[in-house]
């Protein structure tokens, strides 16, 4: 079959012009959803080089959708992870990919489509697996901080502190030590042992009244 049957044109240099400028502009509509900042000329470089590999795609036998599933996710690996990257990726080649790489929509309207598609797919997947994989690593970060490291050996629970005695009061019926006993004699003398009660004595009879002593009458 003719180049001119399958309704394609081998790359010149005025296709090498059509892919650097659709390149160009996919950068330029991509380049600020980066969620790292990055240079566009370095986007555009790399993208320069997935326009190449949706080429050979395209114009492959047997036909894979699997260089688009590809290209999906290496936008994520690149940063470019919003939403908006996708939709704008999406519309810009559905307009212009065939176009600017001298295509007829005719021949290759559904390889596109399945090619887009699949873009769409392996982008979502590798977002899905990188915000898992985040969560995972988030996870871990706080049982490491809310277990800490293992102990080394189970101790028991602390002893509470002793309660201080109260001091010792002396009794009351006998005197302090600093002080001395009512029958004992100060240093030097003679201890006084057995004084009297002072008053009458309990043998002594009373006195009469009126005077010392009485009178006979």
């Amino acid at each position: 079959m003719s180049t001119g049957d399958q309704g394609w044109r081998r790359s010149t240099a005025e296709d090498r012009t059509l892919k650097s400028q659709l390149a160009r502009d996919w950068a330029q509509a991509v380049a600020s959803l980066a969620y790292r900042p990055t240079a566009r000329a370095e986007i555009e470089l790399y993208l320069r080089s997935h326009l190449e590999t949706l080429h050979d795609a395209l114009l492959a036998q047997p036909f894979s959708a699997e260089p688009g599933r590809q290209i999906g996710a290496s936008l994520v690996r690149i940063h470019l992870t919003k939403p908006e990257t996708v939709e704008q990726t999406l519309v810009l080649l559905a307009d212009r990919l065939l176009t600017d790489l001298g295509l007829d929509t005719y021949t290759f309207q559904h390889q596109l489509n399945r090619l887009l598609g699949a873009l769409a797919q392996g982008f979502t997947r590798a977002l899905r697996d990188r915000a898992l994989s985040d969560l995972e690593q988030v996870w871990a970060a706080a049982l490491a901080v809310n277990l800490g490291p293992p102990p080394i050996a189970a101790a028991g629970p602390p002893e509470p502190p002793a309660t201080p005695s109260p001091p010792a009061t002396p009794p009351t019926d006998q005197p302090a030590a600093d002080q001395p006993a009512a029958d004992q004699a100060p240093a030097g003398q003679p201890p006084v042992r057995g004084l009297p009660p002072i008053g009458p004595s309990p043998d002594e009879p009373p006195a009469a009244p009126g005077g010392m002593g009485s009178s006979s009458p």
